[in-house]
């Protein structure tokens, strides 16, 4: 579809030659497509829709008789009707790209003048020119008779001019030679620098002479005979590398030639090389990883695997041998050596002295070693271009206006001049060092979303998220813009790979690193350097030599050559992480634990996260040790409570006891406590970001950053060139987020009388639901419409070499193939395994299906078949495989001690059902059946026609066959339950019809008979005297008077009705809830929701997906998310069109899982933007396998099957968390709520293969279905 599209897709306009006919006449164009009047290349021959303002034809045959829409009043037109924001008119920046802003009669007041005929009075009056200088003061202040018949200009004294003057008859007046300019006294001539104010004279540097300027080449480059242009003179052909998500890529400058250079990553979003050893270094934010191998593609090793929870960029310093990265959830930038040792946080908070530009989500990063300088961008909800000694010192702003989301961020070292490109805004703009003289290399909208970007000669080079292309053009004014590549999947960072882009710098550090025992960095400004030392050390100054001494904490150890401190669990854990090896002594005892776990003295494992928490987590206690813990220290993000157990900054002074001592909420605490800059202080001790005080959300917990007064005042107003105000609230938006399809203003009135927008004629597809969506998303196989429309009639998209096709054309990650999840939907994936060969870092099962490496021999069958278990090292002591604590299958399996002979084959090969080992098995819980043979089944599998015990003895007649219930005679009472038993047995004050029926309204006596009529409803006389009183079906003895009856509330009786009940006398009637409509024969026993078939929402892995169940079809809500497990949602709690999806993540390892929520547009909307992610911060879930949300009552229900199973609630915002169930089960995943019986709690058991139910409060457990 690219050949004649007018574009030189190949580079040398073979796809646009006379072979293809590309020619108007030879083809035509669509009726979504405008054809140019000239068409022959290199002009385009069809193109989108016109009339957008630009020469998108090269011809402008696309612009001629076009109307365009009028501005709004908050706006300026310019001369080529583009609209911008008046703020930008007179700012020195060409934004009407036809330079109309900028007009001399706009940002100048003009002088009064005159015509050419008359004389301008200094007053501002005219006269005619003959009347000057006639003796007669024609002018009222004289000036037309001043000065005459003198010649200021032969009297330097008088004119005061530096350069030229001329006379006039009644004045003179001064100019300048021409590289001068004159200054406001207009007689002072200065020169022009043009070097600074026009840069773009020359290639590289540019010196200034008087007058005049000079333009050079930096070392290595050579002068063209234009006298302007700089190329590089060397043998070495420069190369670009870029990734995009699961590959690192190379192609030539030209766009020729496209290689690969490595596959199978995870999501590579930054990068960059090191010439002198020829080595790439990149960033995977899903492996949270930073990785190198040399350029051969050989030694590919990692270099910093700990705590990476946000990176996002990194650099590296070439001349001091060092690796910068920023993390915007840590919001900081560290440092540390090639290796990933001495590492070391280096900046954060905020930047300027109002603590108004603050870390928030920094990305992209700049180093310039010369000067010392490490530049980063942050695009944050006050977006800027930060900079910072290279040694950390120094923080100040660069850029702060006219800036919304900085990406990509690079410089120019031949010239010394910062690039950044505006994701959002659309534009790439230049200035100097300083961040002053900005340039606009594309105008603001000219490019849809410039992700990263890279300089070399005269040539700038972008990777751009929406059009999924790389593309390059002029780096001083964006001409010969080429598209050199598009790619399926979004490209992310780019380098120009040449040694010139790391050019020559003396290394201050160069000789015995500086006299430094660890960190040498580059000094601020670039003259010397500074000593510093990595995070858990501290220095020591001697004579000639800064010396680090650490100060591991006791859950640290310390590297043999003082490198670094590293977590207690890496030791003995078998991999290297010190250089020299120390962690790994020969010494080192039985490893049984898997990586990041923490292995106890006794050689059983707990979470490393669960040392000195004051709970016993290892058998022996050998987590909670007192000289473990003696000097346990928390991490950077984290706070220490009093018992030395470690929270998050954020859980102090939340009114909730993370501590468990509650030091975290002790009021002289939180009331002395300081926030950090940036941060605003609410009334109960809570720090929450300066930005979020007066933005209409209870960020407090306590209103206390929504004064109402105060936000209303002018302090808070919105900036209406920039912000939207929203219509019923204070909240201010930017106006980017305005008709953005979320509900930003929680009015929802950002996103009122959207229909009307159009979307741009060249470059985006108007979705089905009217949202703009660009051009080359279309049949890219996502759903970015949300509503499918941009996929409907497309043929397949080709996959690429590290994706699999499923038979229904969809494609997915190789790595997903055969690892025992259908993630095709259709299994497709999952067949013919048994010829499939394992990446590396895989185990491969006897089945053939691939588990990562790091599962094999960890006590679980990950392998179905549990291969991954067999020819395992013993990991307990003793020689065990298993803890003391779970049961050793013979296949080395580990399972729950209480799973042993209930009748399941949980360990695979049936050992834990053997007989022999049922005799010691305690069966004495209510929901336990013990078998003839001591087996010990579950009591719901009794009578389910299986023969769970193995010798049926769960299923004799005796239990099963319920007796049929025969007539009782004249002698016999009859009870309620039908059991007949010998009169002479009633009122005995013994319960013999086993519901006590037979002892209630009893009546003794010889002489007592019926013929009292004390009974209100059945009486029978009994043979040996006396009288007992019994009610009718639906109603029961009274309480307090046994003779009389009242009313059952069967209402009470759980399963009387599905939905609503109403109780009557003596019965109770069915009906069904609002929105729904009976389909039985009696009324209310079944009910159906009426209108549209209901959507299913399918948490699958990685995404979530949406279910049509009237048109059959799939379609991505979220995706690219973590290992989602369950997840539920709430309808538009605020009636502002906006739902909220609650999802739960899975414990991976060391990790914790999470339950997370996350704003989205009713589902109808067939919008998918997530916006406002949140983690609850619910502490030590490890299994989160079904979750559901009482959207009345405001509680939100999971279930946890990890290492002790339990069903929990809590508030919707994750506070006040309660266990509801906790004893007796097995694997509870699926979770649900009656809303309109009760709200009654529903689970399903995995392990026990039943379906059970509570109340809300935990109570009235009962089994509902039961399943063999």
């Amino acid at each position: 579809m690219w050949v004649c599209d007018g574009d030189n897709d190949c580079g040398d306009l073979s796809d646009e030659d006379e072979r293809h006919n590309c020619t108007s006449e030879n083809r035509s164009c669509s009726s979504s497509e405008f054809a140019c009047a000239v068409s022959v290349p290199p002009h385009r021959g069809c193109i989108p829709k016109s009339c957008d303002r630009n020469n998108d034809c090269g011809d402008y045959s696309d612009e001629r008789g076009c109307v365009y829409p009028a501005c709004d009043k908050t706006l300026f037109t310019c001369q080529k009707g583009l609209c911008i924001n008046k703020v930008y008119v007179c700012d020195g920046d060409n934004d009407c790209r036809d330079n109309s802003d900028e007009l001399e009669h706009l940002c100048h007041t003009p002088e009064t003048t005159c015509p050419p005929h008359q004389f301008r009075c200094d007053n501002g009056n005219c006269i005619e020119m003959v009347k000057v200088c006639n003796n007669f003061p024609d002018c009222s202040d004289r000036s037309d008779e001043k000065g005459c018949g003198v010649n200021e200009c032969n009297d330097p004294t008088l004119s005061g001019c530096s350069q030229n003057c001329t006379d006039t008859l009644t004045s003179f007046y001064c100019s300048c030679n021409p590289g001068y300019k004159l200054l406001s006294d207009k007689r002072t001539c200065v020169d022009i620098d043009e070097c600074r104010e026009t840069p773009f004279v020359c290639s590289q540097m540019c010196e200034n002479l008087p007058g005049t300027y000079i333009c050079k080449c930096a070392p290595g480059y050579i002068r063209e005979p234009d006298g302007k242009t700089c190329r590089q003179n060397s043998n070495i052909e420069p190369d670009l590398i870029f990734s995009n998500r699961y590959y690192l890529r190379n192609l030539t400058i030209d766009g020729h030639l496209y290689s690969l250079i490595l596959q199978g990553l995870g999501n590579v979003v930054a990068l960059d090389f090191d010439r002198v050893e020829k080595r790439l270094y990149w960033l995977d934010i899903e492996n949270k990883v930073i990785e190198r191998m040399f350029v051969n593609q050989t030694n590919r090793e990692t270099v910093l695997k700990h705590n990476l929870p946000g990176a996002e960029s990194l650099a590296i310093d070439w001349v001091t041998r060092k690796l910068y990265w920023v993390d915007s959830y840590l919001n900081c930038l560290s440092v540390s050596d090639l290796n990933g040792r001495y590492r070391r946080k280096l900046a954060e908070h905020c930047v300027d002295a109002n603590n108004t530009f603050c870390f928030e989500n920094p990305r992209g990063l700049a180093l310039h070693p010369r000067y010392g300088h490490v530049y980063w961008a942050d695009w944050g909800d006050r977006a800027y271009i930060g900079r910072v000694g290279m040694d950390g010192t120094l923080k100040s702003l660069i850029i702060s206006t006219k800036i919304m989301w900085p990406n990509g961020l690079t410089i120019d070292y031949t010239n010394d001049l910062l690039y950044w490109a505006d994701a959002h805004l659309g534009y790439i703009e230049y200035s100097d060092l300083e961040g002053h003289h900005r340039h606009t290399v594309y105008e603001t909208g000219t490019l849809s979303h410039p992700f990263a970007i890279t300089v070399f000669e005269d040539t700038i080079y972008w990777t751009d998220w929406n059009t999924k292309t790389v593309e390059k053009g002029n780096k001083y004014n964006g001409s010969d813009r080429v598209a050199l590549l598009n790619v399926t999947h979004r490209p992310y960072d780019i380098r120009v790979y040449h040694p010139y882009r790391q050019p020559f710098v003396a290394n201050p550090c160069g000789t015995n690193n500086g006299g430094c025992s660890h960190l040498c960095l580059i000094k601020e400004g670039g003259a010397g350097f500074t000593c510093e030392c990595p995070d858990n050390f501290y220095t020591v100054q001697h004579s000639h030599s800064t010396q680090c001494l650490p100060m591991c904490s006791s859950t640290q150890f310390l590297c043999a050559n003082s490198e670094m401190c590293i977590p207690i669990w890496w030791k003995c854990d078998g991999r290297r992480d010190c250089l020299d090896g120390s962690d790994e002594p020969v010494t080192c005892p039985q490893r049984f634990c898997a990586l990041g776990m923490f292995q106890c003295n006794d050689g059983n494992c707990t979470n490393s996260h669960s040392l000195c928490n004051l709970r016993q987590d290892c058998p022996d206690g050998s987590d909670e040790d007192p000289v473990l813990c003696e000097h346990h220290q928390c991490e950077s993000y984290e706070w220490q409570c009093a018992n030395k157990r470690c929270i998050p900054e954020s859980w102090q002074c939340d009114m909730e006891d993370d501590c468990d001592d509650n030091s975290d909420e002790d009021s002289s605490h939180c009331a002395g406590r300081t926030c950090p800059p940036g941060y605003f202080k609410c009334a109960n001790g809570h720090c929450i970001p300066q930005i979020w005080k007066c933005d209409v959300d209870n960020d407090c917990g306590d209103y206390s950053d929504e004064p109402l007064q105060e936000c209303l005042g002018p302090s808070y107003r919105c900036n209406n060139y920039t912000e939207f105000s929203c219509k019923t609230n204070y909240r201010c938006i930017p106006k980017w987020a305005v008709c953005n399809g979320v509900n930003d203003c929680r009015d929802n009135s950002d996103e009122q009388d959207c229909e009307s927008m159009t979307c741009k004629p060249s470059g985006e597809f108007r979705c089905a639901n009217h949202r703009c969506i660009p051009l080359r998303w279309r049949c890219d196989g996502q759903n970015d419409c949300g509503d499918h429309s941009d996929e409907e009639n497309c043929a397949p998209r080709k996959c690429t070499e590290s994706e699999f096709r499923c038979d229904d054309q969809n494609c997915i990650p190789s790595r997903w193939v055969c690892d025992q999840v259908n993630d095709c939907g259709d299994n497709s994936d999952e067949r013919d395994c048994e010829m499939m060969t394992c990446r590396p870092g895989y185990f491969q099962c006897d089945s053939g299906h691939c588990v990562s490496e790091h599962l094999k021999c960890n006590g679980l069958a990950d392998c179905h078949d549990a291969s991954d278990e067999a020819n395992c090292p013993t990991r307990f002591p003793n020689g065990a495989y298993c803890p003391a604590t779970m049961f050793e299958c013979k296949n080395h399996v580990c399972i729950h001690s209480s799973w042993k002979c209930d009748g399941d084959n949980d360990c695979g090969d049936g050992s834990d059902e053997e007989l022999h080992l049922c005799l010691n098995v305690a069966c004495d819980s209510p929901y336990r059946f013990r078998c003839d043979n001591n087996r010990c089944i579950y009591r719901h599998e009794v009578c389910n026609q299986e023969d769970d015990c193995g010798d049926g003895s769960d299923e004799k007649q005796e239990l099963c066959v319920a007796p049929t219930p025969r007539p009782c005679t004249p002698d016999e009472f009859k009870c309620s339950n039908g059991r007949c038993i010998p009169q002479h047995r009633v009122c005995d004050h013994v319960n013999d019809c086993g519901d006590n029926f037979d002892e209630m309204g009893c009546n003794r006596g010889k002489d007592r008979s019926c013929a009292e009529n004390l009974c209100e409803h059945n009486c029978t006389q009994l043979r040996e005297g006396g009288f007992i009183c019994f009610c009718r079906p639906g109603f029961k003895a009274d309480s307090i008077d046994r003779n009389l009856c009242e009313d059952v509330n069967e209402c009470m009786q759980f399963g009387s009705c599905p939905q609503i009940c109403h109780n009557t006398k003596g019965s109770y009637e069915c009906s069904c809830a609002e929105g729904f409509t009976s389909l039985s024969d009696r009324y209310g026993e079944r009910c159906a929701a009426d209108g549209s078939p209901p959507l299913l929402l399918l948490p699958e892995n990685v995404r979530i997906r949406k279910y049509n169940l009237s048109s059959l079809q799939f379609s991505e809500y979220l995706e690219d998310q973590e290992r989602i497990q369950a997840m539920d949602y709430d309808w538009d709690p605020e009636g502002t069109g906006l739902s909220v999806v609650y999802y739960t993540v899975l414990g991976e390892g060391s990790n914790f899982g999470a339950i997370k929520r996350a704003y989205l547009p009713n589902f109808e909307s067939g919008i998918n933007n997530p916006v406002m992610e949140i983690n609850l911060d619910l502490k030590y879930i490890v299994q989160p396998d079904g979750l559901a949300v009482d959207w009345v009552g405001r509680f939100m229900y999971w279930t946890d099957w990890g290492e002790n199973p339990k069903i929990e609630s809590a508030w919707m915002d994750g506070q006040r968390r309660k266990v509801l169930v906790q004893e007796d089960l097995g694997w509870p995943t699926g979770l649900c709520i009656d809303y309109v019986n009760g709200d009654r709690i529903y689970w399903s058991d995995l392990k026990d293969n039943i379906v059970e139910t509570i109340k809300y409060d935990g109570t009235d457990r009962r089994i509902v279905v039961t399943s063999g």
